[in-house]
């Protein structure tokens, strides 16, 4: 079974950073406005101060405000109250110059999207309907000036867990956004997202890689600590 990089829920916004577990009555935070554990204090709510002329060995944590806990992301909440009953969506393709296509290697899912049958009238099953819904935010690769929108991932409920493809946006708040080339990611609104750090760091690492000369017919491991989401892996992978 494939596993789906993006909690269902609260999860990755509510609960504690890995390796830090604190436990806490809630006085000072609301449980519903309680996000994860302060990277700051460590949910301690206060800081050691090391001046020795400071009047107090102790400060309140300026990231947190001596909570011991972050809010919870307002873009996070407003997509899982004002609209807990929608779908995510695929984000539509990036604008590109005239003649100019993407290099790099096309995911299964992308060429699959392009070889189906886009008659509405058949009868589809639900992985050729998310691969519909996933050529439809695509556009057609010598479309160059068509506007496109976002397009919502409306499979009905029922079949969400028909063998529906694991990429497929299908919680509030989730969107299947552009990554590099025709690759794509999948990531929650107002979560953890990639970004041009993400995409600096990628750089250089295949950069180094292919100065250095090395050959990866004999295959190739790399290692990134502390990955997040995995942006960075799966950037490099495209540019190797």
């Amino acid at each position: 079974m494939t596993m789906r990089y993006v909690p269902e829920g609260a999860v990755s916004l509510s609960s504690d950073a890995p390796g830090w577990t604190v436990e806490n009555d809630g006085d000072n935070m609301p449980g519903e406005s309680r996000g994860p554990i302060c990277w700051k204090c460590k949910g301690e709510c206060n800081l050691r101060v090391l001046k020795k002329k400071a009047p107090s060995n102790q400060r309140i944590c300026p990231v947190c405000k001596g909570n011991g806990f972050l809010p919870m992301k307002s873009k996070y909440v407003q997509s899982i109250s004002a609209e807990a009953d929608k779908s995510g969506v695929i984000t539509s393709r990036r604008r590109r110059p005239r003649g100019w296509n993407e290099s790099g290697h096309v995911p299964a899912a992308v060429q699959a999207s392009l070889d189906i049958d886009n008659d509405d009238n058949c009868v589809k099953s639900t992985t050729q309907q998310a691969l519909s819904i996933l050529r439809q935010a695509n556009g057609l690769d010598d479309d160059f000036d068509s506007k496109r929108n976002d397009v919502p991932a409306n499979i009905a409920k029922e079949l969400h867990e028909q063998n529906c493809p694991p990429w497929l946006p299908l919680n509030s708040g989730e969107q299947l956004c552009n990554l590099v080339g025709r690759w794509r990611i999948l990531q929650r609104v107002g979560s953890h997202r990639w970004t041009t750090d993400d995409l600096v760091t990628a750089y250089v690492a295949a950069s180094t890689f292919i100065a250095s000369n090395n050959n990866c017919e004999a295959g190739l491991r790399y290692l990134d600590l502390g990955c997040g989401n995995a942006s960075v892996l799966q950037m490099t992978t495209w540019y190797l």
